[in-house]
């Protein structure tokens, strides 16, 4: 039966030191390098890549943990960043198509580090 949760979570977790916790299978964690990849950036992880395939009426979408996010890359589809601060406030930031979109402290560095938490594309 399927659960939802991420395949090879764990794995992923201790390699890269990142939470990838669900999904639907249609935003998936890879290496960074081609175009047209979703990119974060984050002070403590570097830089993660995620590859979406979406068609008409989908929409993909993962669930993540990502601490201290601060600017994230779209690619062709129209991305929604989810992110929290330690108080458990929550945004959601639109992401610009192929390019760079500040969020959290890179947005404004007076705000708190905030934590991505879930990206969803759709085309």
């Amino acid at each position: 039966m399927e659960d939802g949760a991420y395949p090879d979570a764990d794995k992923i977790e201790q390699d890269r030191g990142i939470t990838v916790i669900a999904g639907n299978g249609l935003i998936v964690l890879t290496d960074c390098g081609p175009d047209g990849l979703i990119q974060v950036r984050s002070n403590t992880q570097g830089l993660i890549c995620f590859k979406a395939r979406t068609w008409p009426g989908t929409e993909a979408f993962v669930t993540v943990k990502i601490p201290e996010a601060y600017l994230i890359k779209g690619d062709e589809h129209q991305v929604k960043a989810k992110l929290t601060t330690e108080q458990g406030e929550t945004k959601t930031y639109d992401i610009t198509k192929n390019e760079w979109t500040p969020v959290g402290e890179g947005s404004d560095p007076n705000l708190p580090p905030e934590t991505l938490i879930e990206l969803r594309a759709k085309a």
